[in-house]
């Protein structure tokens, strides 16, 4: 395995290093001052995906094109690095890094920096179920949607073969999905309509046994939301034929079946864990204070700045994303957070000093249900229905901030409400 070392330019420019290419590290690239900085990303993915276009993406609204983005742009002189950061020295201003690129043999990179901000994010979380990682599919990237699109579509083959038993049928067309925060609930609503309304077109003999259901250990679904948004979700999903089970305990997970504690074995035929996070190994690794309780995060300041694990504040050292958390004010792991983090920092960054404290603006929580309804709620407002919805579409647009996808989704909107979904492998 080969070692390269690589330092900081003389000239007059600030070398950041930016660790990780998710929501918040990738808004930080797009907003710094490129004037004052020379900026180095380093992650083994060179593509930020759009977490919340993915579920359209899946069920053919738009390609995935359209929910992924180069971290290098021509508009922006942005280095990048596919590699796994091993560890940082803050002492020395120094990563430690092992290349990761495909058909190469991996090699350690150290990379030194003047500043440096972490946004490594999270992993999911199995909760040391077994057999959740051989037999069941996540949907956190492009790939990950491609392949489960994949799989549907080699199942509705399957299904759809004279020698498969109504029996048969019914387990494989079971999509279940565990989690019922914002992802599970709009990965069924989106696989439902789908069905229903574009493979049931083609595969007519196949919809009886069409089942997508939720799983979740909670009481509800949507437990961030109000209450009375919670239980609408809820009983708009068990009036559509989405079945959910709330209070449902996984405890083995097999290939093709699942078993709860409440009913026993149950057979899938698909079966998208989209619940929990996890730590990556980096910030199990990394010296400075760190959460103790369920999701363990880096702890920082109204700033945003690391602190050691005695108080003191580590020089040049910041963390956002969802691998980290503000001492004096827990917020969750989402998008929004993420981003509005990076966009203060790369703000108080370029203005060379310390600026006021980060404050969160609560936005807008929104989820898709299906049939043109949705929740929608702020800290003033709540929608329902089919408000919602409309808001949930607009709210899509403004995730992407690239003009030409803008563009391709309400292309791909307007030829789907007029000719249906366009789907090759599905």
């Amino acid at each position: 395995m080969n070692t390269a070392a690589f330092g900081t330019d003389s000239d007059s420019l600030i070398h950041l290093v930016i660790v990780g290419s998710g929501w918040a590290g990738y808004t930080l690239s797009a907003e710094l001052d490129y004037s004052k900085y020379k900026v180095t990303v380093i992650s083994p993915d060179p593509i930020t995906t759009y977490t919340p276009l993915l579920a359209s993406a899946l069920c053919g609204l738009f390609g995935f094109k359209v929910a992924e983005e180069p971290v290098r742009r021509r508009s922006r002189p942005v280095s990048l690095y596919q590699a796994v950061v091993d560890s940082v020295d803050f002492g020395s201003k120094t990563v430690h890094c092992t290349s990761k690129i495909n058909s190469f043999e991996p090699e350690r990179i150290e990379v030194s920096y003047d500043q440096i901000v972490l946004c490594q994010g999270c992993k999911g979380n199995d909760f040391g179920i077994p057999g959740v990682g051989e037999h069941s599919f996540a949907v956190r990237n492009t790939k990950d949607a491609s392949a489960l699109r994949n799989k549907i579509s080699d199942i509705l083959e399957k299904a759809n073969l004279p020698t498969t038993t109504p029996e048969r049928r019914r387990e494989l067309l079971h999509f279940a999905i565990v989690g019922g925060g914002p992802t599970g609930v709009e990965l069924a609503a989106e696989l439902f309509d789908t069905m229903h309304q574009d493979i049931a077109k083609m595969f007519p003999h196949l919809e009886e046994y069409f089942n997508i259901a939720i799983y979740d250990v909670a009481s509800n679904i949507l437990s961030n939301f109000e209450e009375d948004l919670s239980t609408y979700a809820l009983e708009s999903f068990r009036r559509r034929g989405v079945k959910v089970h709330t209070s449902t305990h996984i405890t083995e997970v097999r290939d093709g079946s699942m078993t709860t504690k409440e009913k026993g074995e149950i057979k899938f035929g698909i079966l998208i864990w989209a619940t929990g996070n996890a730590n990556v190994p980096l910030t199990e690794k990394l010296n400075c204070r760190k959460s103790k309780e369920g999701l363990v995060r880096l702890l920082t300041d109204d700033q945003l700045r690391l602190h050691y694990t005695n108080g003191r504040i580590i020089r040049d050292a910041f963390a956002i994303g969802d691998a980290a958390d503000i001492e004096s004010l827990s917020l969750p792991t989402t998008a929004e957070v993420a981003v509005q983090k990076a966009k203060w920092l790369a703000k108080n960054l370029s203005a060379n000093g310390e600026g006021t404290p980060f404050k969160f603006h609560e936005k807008r929580m929104v989820a898709y249900l299906g049939a043109s309804a949705g929740v929608w709620q702020n800290d003033k407002v709540k929608l329902r229905g089919r408000l919602a919805w409309l808001s949930w579409r607009s709210t899509s647009l403004s995730w992407t901030h690239d003009w030409r996808k803008k563009i391709l989704i309400l292309v791909n909107w307007t030829l789907n409400y007029f000719y249906g979904k366009e789907i090759a492998r599905i």
